[in-house]
């Protein structure tokens, strides 16, 4: 995937007006800045899918998703921060590739698994890192599906089934998995986070 190619599945994946609740929407401008990133005035030299579309484009994703994306790129001797998914740091691990969200308060800390690399993260966000804000629903177990559906189609393009859990996290359905995709109570889980 190219940046050129995940901008386009942003804009063929966009919210259209008429399905947007009004109370989102006061003006076509925030309508652009929030659902659209906008173009920046510069080319980035950087072959990461992430890092060109973080120094090339203001997302504007911040209603519609639980990831945003900073307005540039922060890095140490470990890691390349370039975003946040809900309260934690998303991180580029510089040794692996693998895309990670870690502790905003015990950094170093790894949350979960999101990518097996930059390009397949991106391809995974159009999968399954918007809100379905214009979706309609039945009941919640055919809510629950769909969402659990729709996290196993990320994980799968985000590089295997290992990464579902993160996914299916932004769909907030209170079910876990573990890295081969088994559901999982939560007692099953060990203290110290889903990652050891």
């Amino acid at each position: 995937m190219t940046l050129k190619e995940f901008i386009l599945g942003v804009n063929q994946n966009a919210y259209k007006p008429e399905n947007i609740p009004e109370a989102l929407i006061e003006s076509e401008i925030d309508y652009i800045s929030y659902f659209y990133p906008l173009k920046k005035d510069f080319t980035s030299n950087s072959s990461d899918l992430i890092i060109q579309f973080v120094e090339e484009y203001e997302s504007g994703f911040e209603l519609i998703s639980q990831i945003s994306f900073n307005d540039e790129i922060a890095e140490d001797e470990n890691y390349i921060h370039f975003g946040w998914s809900m309260e934690d740091l998303l991180v580029i691990d510089k040794v692996s590739r693998e895309i990670f969200t870690m502790d905003y308060a015990v950094y170093g800390r790894k949350i979960f698994k999101c990518a097996s690399s930059s390009e397949l993260f991106m391809k995974a966000f159009l999968i399954g890192g918007f809100h379905d804000i214009d979706k309609k629903f039945n009941n919640k177990n055919e809510e629950t599906e769909y969402l659990i559906s729709k996290a196993k189609n990320a994980a799968l393009n985000a590089g295997g089934i290992q990464y579902l859990q993160y996914w299916n996290s932004l769909n907030n359905t209170d079910i876990i998995f573990d890295e081969s995709g088994k559901e999982i109570s939560n007692s099953e889980l060990n203290s110290g986070g889903f990652l050891n």
